[in-house]
């Protein structure tokens, strides 16, 4: 006997199916399939394909698949494909789409392209560019503030001092790896690249044990690869380093490995204000689990992810003698401050429909996306329950405390930034569009447009989002 897949000859008797036939699977590609395999005459491959009978398990290895996945590739294959290898390639592809290792090696190759795309565009915009002069292009806008903290720590006068309103993980990080990569600029670069790809990798392997179907694991995957924040990726900028915190605390709370969960959450409010928000799925999954019947002290413990905040404002008030003096630089430098988020939402409708920011495409598109999110949030309760599918009230309450704080804000700048790292908004996005291919094509094209625009952007030395 060999193996339908690889035809390698060593595969372990794994018992019978609920049909009664035996179950085996494979050494070499870990393939699962019964004995009905052996069983089967084919007379004639060229004419007449049809996949073997196969089942496959899902990735927790303790169910087979519906054989709907085997129908559709034969409906789909049956007229057009001739060659059994080719049909091969296909099911070994799939077989493998759950495996960490190729997670590991798409978010890589993703990397790579972005990076590569970026130095092409740079390298376009700017002929014979040196690498001193790429590090003076990156070094634009809050890439020299996070630096500058870096090097000289929070001040509380003078030069700086208003630097204040950035949280220190990202800096403490570059001024520990600087003597390692010799220059801080190089070294906020491959800590943001480093942090995108565990980021990626983290996200993937949430949704997976989440039990999504791999098929929209990687519908949601395309649109996170999309984003038009891409380019922050691989930008002196806290993103990359957030994507990390936020999808290594979604994959261990998934894992139910809870101290990681907790210290990755705890990061996540050290790097960026909405890191603190990570309390609420972690609250919701310990009342939906009924976590203190086993672990009387899991809501205490939920206290480790603000203390990332709380030790940023200890940071204001030993700075300024205020945990909230970082007000002040918001409101006087950033010209930002809390507002009604509801009048905030209102006066922005109202702009988008009469295009008040198209002379200024990237604020347009921050108004834009800022008003499209609640509207998301609700289709995707609509067709949730209309479906009578189970919803994730954590990540939904996450989504909207994280959306309520980007629109408080009385002047919504790099709304884009912020919203693109919603993690669940990519989820729910899916989840309307993703059953309709023209759709997710639309939205993909679009994403991936404004991805390029914004890489583009960059390149020039401009402002992005």
């Amino acid at each position: 006997m060999k193996c339908p897949l690889c035809e390698s000859t060593e595969f372990q008797d794994c018992g019978k199916t609920v049909a009664g036939d035996r179950k085996y699977r494979c050494e070499i590609c870990q393939s699962f399939f019964t004995s009905q395999i052996f069983n089967q005459t084919i007379h004639d491959q060229r004419s007449i394909f049809r996949l073997p009978n196969v089942n496959f398990l899902s990735a927790a290895g303790d169910r087979l698949q519906k054989n709907s996945t085997q129908n559709i590739f034969h409906n789909i294959f049956h007229n057009t494909l001739h060659s059994p290898r080719i049909l091969k390639l296909i099911t070994i592809t799939q077989t493998y789409l759950h495996k960490k290792q190729f997670i590991i090696a798409i978010a890589i190759l993703y990397q790579i392209a972005l990076v590569s795309m970026t130095a092409y565009h740079v390298m376009v915009n700017h002929t014979n560019i040196k690498w001193e002069s790429f590090l003076n292009l990156v070094s634009g806008n809050d890439a020299h503030h996070y630096v500058f903290l870096s090097q000289h720590g929070y001040q509380k006068a003078g030069e700086g001092v208003e630097f204040i309103v950035f949280f220190p993980l990202y800096p403490i990080l570059i001024y520990l790896f600087t003597p390692i990569f010799g220059n801080p600029y190089l070294t906020g670069l491959v800590i943001s690249n480093i942090g995108s790809v565990i980021g990626h990798i983290a996200f993937a392997m949430f949704l997976l044990e989440a039990g999504f179907e791999k098929r929209k694991v990687w519908q949601i995957m395309g649109l996170l690869f999309l984003t038009p924040i891409a380019i922050y990726f691989n930008m002196v900028y806290t993103e990359g380093l957030f994507l990390a915190t936020t999808a290594l605390f979604l994959y261990f709370l998934e894992k139910k490995n809870y101290s990681l969960a907790l210290i990755a959450g705890f990061f996540a409010a050290l790097t960026r204000s909405l890191g603190f928000f990570c309390i609420i799925p972690y609250l919701a999954h310990c009342i939906q689990n009924k976590l203190w019947q086993t672990n009387k002290y899991a809501l205490f413990k939920s206290l480790v992810i603000p203390m990332g905040t709380i030790i940023y404002l200890a940071i204001n008030a030993w700075t300024f003698g205020d945990p909230f003096y970082y007000k002040v630089f918001m409101k006087k430098i950033w010209h930002k401050e809390v507002v009604n988020p509801i009048n905030q939402y209102i006066y922005s409708i109202s702009s988008v429909i009469k295009g008040d920011w198209l002379d200024s495409i990237t604020i347009y598109i921050d108004h834009s996306i800022t008003v499209v999110l609640p509207i998301i949030t609700i289709l995707y309760l609509v067709l949730t329950i209309h479906k009578k599918k189970k919803i994730s009230y954590g990540l939904l309450s996450w989504t909207i405390a994280q959306w309520v704080v980007v629109a408080s804000q009385s002047f919504w700048l790099s709304n884009t930034r912020y919203i693109g790292l919603i993690l669940p908004f990519y989820i729910m996005l899916e989840e309307i569009i993703g059953t309709f291919l023209i759709s997710y094509m639309m939205v993909a094209i679009a994403f991936g447009c404004l991805a390029i625009h914004g890489i583009d952007l960059f390149s020039r030395g401009q402002w992005l989002y």
